[in-house]
C-alpha cells in the first residue's frame, strides 16, 4: 500500500540513511543538559543539572541514562543530591571532610525510586528512565544537584566542564562541548519575584544510529488481505554476529533460572530467526473499501533478555495525515518540516504504548495495534492499488475457471476420440465382417446355380431315361 516508514524506539533505529546525530523525522530533536550555578562556595559553587529530552519520539530507557564529563582544572564533587557517582576516586589528600567524588572524569547515575527524600531532588530519581518529549513532556526532565569543590568562585574564574558523554542506556548520543548561555530565570512560588540563575552553560546530546549500531535493531514484513504472499524480513536484516549465540522457541534452555536475566553489557539473547532482529514489526492491510482502509501492525519481541515498555513507534506513510482511528494505542502527528506545505505536514505518526498497557510486550513478547483505519486521500494517496488488485485476483480466478473447463473439454474431446477410433475399429470389423458374409453368400449361390444346372442335367437325363425304357418296353 505504497512506501512507507516505521521506527521502533526503544530499539531506536529509523528505516533510511541519514547523516551523523540527525534524525530527518525530528530534525530538531536533542537532550539539552543545563548547568545552573545557584551559589558559590569558599572553593567552587553548587549547581542544578537538568537534562531536557527534546526528542519527539527517543526516549531513554532503563537502565536508564549514563552522564560523564572531563574537568577542566582539579575540580571535586563535594555532594550530590538526586544523582551519585559510580566511583569515588583516589581522596586520599583529604583529611576530615571528604568528597563524594574526586575523579577526573566522573561518571553519575540518576537514583533509584524510593530512596530516602534527604537524597532526593527536583525530577529526580527514575532510575535515569527519561520519557520523550512527544510522549509525555513532564516526564522528560531529569535533574540533580551537585556541590562542586576546588573550582572557579566567580563568572570568571570557573572553568566549564569539556568531553561530556551520555549513555541512553547504551551508545549513539555524541555530545558537543559547553557554551555559556543567558542565565535562567526562576519565579517564585507566588509568581510575583523573578530571579536567575548566577551562571548558566548548555551541553546539547543529539543521537545518531551509527554511533549506536552498525546494524538495525528491527525489521519489517509485509502483507495484503488479497495476496497470499508475505514479504518477510530479509535474512539477516539485523546483522548474523548473534546466529551462533540465538535459542530455538523450543529450546529447553529457556526454562534455565536466569537465561532471561540483562547482562551489564546489553548483549541480548536472540530467538533464532531468519532475520535476527531483536523485533519484528509487521504491517497488513487488512480492509480496504472505497472512503477508508484498515491496516494491522503486529510487534513481536524476539530478545528474551529486554522488556520493551514505554516504546514508541514511528511510522512513516502517505496517508498518515488521514488517520481516523487507532485500536489499543495512542499516537499523535509529527511535524518536523514547518516550512513544507500544509498537505504534507503530518505524514508521521508517533503511535505510543500507554502506562495501562504497558505489560503486553513483557507478557506475551507479541503486540498487536488492531485496526488502523485511514480515510482515503486520493490527492495525495489512494490504495487502489488494493482495488485492481482485487480485481485482478478475481479476473485470475474466472481464468482459472476457464482453464479448467478447457482443460475438462479437451479431456472430454480425447476421450471422445477415442470412443469413436473405437466406434470406427468396430465399423471396420462389421464392415469386414459383412463382406465376409457377402463373399460366401455369392459362393453359396454359385454352388445353387451349379446344384440347380446339375439338376436340370439329371432332370432330362431321367426323362430321357424314361422315354427310351418306354420304347423299349412298347418293343417287348
Amino acid at each position: 500500500m505504497g512506501t512507507y516508514l516505521i521506527t521502533l524506539v526503544g530499539l531506536l533505529f529509523v528505516f533510511f540513511s541519514y547523516a551523523a546525530a540527525y534524525d530527518p523525522l525530528d530534525p530538531n530533536g536533542n537532550i539539552t543538559i543545563k548547568w545552573d550555578v545557584m551559589s558559590w562556595t569558599p572553593d567552587g559553587y553548587v549547581a542544578v543539572v537538568t537534562m531536557n529530552n527534546f526528542q519527539m519520539y527517543r526516549h531513554i530507557m532503563t537502565p536508564g541514562w549514563t552522564l560523564g564529563w572531563t574537568w577542566a582544572k582539579k575540580e571535586v564533587i563535594w555532594t550530590m543530591i538526586g544523582a551519585q557517582a559510580t566511583e569515588q576516586g583516589d581522596c586520599s589528600k583529604f583529611k576530615g571532610n571528604v568528597p563524594h567524588c574526586c575523579k577526573k572524569t566522573p561518571t553519575i547515575l540518576d537514583m533509584l525510586p524510593g530512596v530516602p527524600y534527604n537524597q532526593q531532588f527536583t525530577n529526580c530519581c527514575k532510575g535515569g528512565v527519561l520519557a520523550s518529549w512527544g510522549q509525555d513532556p513532564q516526564a522528560s526532565v531529569s535533574a540533580f544537584q551537585v556541590s562542586v569543590g576546588q573550582g572557579g568562585t566567580s563568572n570568571k574564574t570557573v572553568k566549564l566542564p569539556k568531553n561530556f558523554t551520555l549513555l541512553g542506556p547504551g551508545p549513539g548520543y555524541t555530545c558537543g562541548p559547553a557554551k555559556i548561555v543567558p542565565s535562567t530565570k526562576f519565579f517564585t512560588p507566588d509568581l510575583r519575584r523573578k530571579t536567575q540563575a548566577l551562571m548558566t552553560w548548555n551541553v546539547t546530546c543529539t543521537y545518531s544510529q551509527f554511533v549506536a549500531r552498525k546494524h538495525p535493531s528491527c525489521c519489517v514484513s509485509l502483507s495484503t488481505f488479497y495476496n497470499e504472499t508475505i514479504t518477510t524480513c530479509p535474512s539477516c536484516a539485523c546483522g548474523c554476529e548473534n546466529k551462533h549465540k540465538c535459542i530455538k522457541s523450543d529450546s529447553k534452555l529457556l526454562s534455565v533460572v536466569g537465561v532471561n536475566t540483562p547482562r551489564k553489557d546489553n548483549a541480548p539473547l536472540l530467538q533464532c530467526t531468519q532475520h535476527m532482529c531483536p523485533v519484528r514489526i509487521h504491517w497488513h492491510v487488512k480492509l480496504n473499501y472505497k472512503e477508508y482502509w484498515r491496516v494491522k501492525i503486529t510487534i513481536t519481541n524476539f530478545n528474551y533478555r529486554v522488556n520493551y515498555t514505554q516504546w514508541t513507534l514511528v511510522a512513516q506513510h502517505p496517508n498518515l495525515n488521514n488517520v481516523t482511528q487507532v485500536f489499543s494505542f495512542d499516537y499523535k502527528p509529527l511535524v518536523p518540516y514547518q516550512s513544507i506545505s500544509k498537505s504534507l505536514n503530518s505524514l508521521q505518526y508517533c503511535i505510543y504504548l500507554t502506562d495501562e498497557l504497558a505489560g503486553m510486550v513483557e507478557k506475551n513478547r507479541l503486540l498487536e495495534a488492531e485496526k488502523v483505519g485511514l480515510s482515503q486521500d486520493n490527492a495525495h494517496f489512494s490504495s487502489r492499488l488494493g482495488e485492481l488488485e482485487t480485481i485482478i485476483t478475481q479476473l485470475r480466478g474466472e481464468l482459472d475457471l476457464v482453464k479448467n473447463d478447457a482443460v475438462n473439454m479437451a479431456e472430454r474431446h480425447r476421450l471422445l476420440e477415442s470412443e469413436s477410433a473405437k466406434y470406427k475399429e468396430r465399423m471396420r470389423v462389421s464392415e469386414q465382417k459383412v463382406e465376409d458374409r457377402a463373399r460366401i453368400c455369392d459362393e453359396l449361390k454359385t454352388e445353387l446355380e451349379e446344384t440347380a444346372e446339375a439338376n436340370d442335367l439329371l432332370r432330362v437325363e431321367f426323362e430321357l431315361a424314361t422315354q427310351i425304357q418306354g420304347v423299349l418296353d412298347e418293343e417287348r
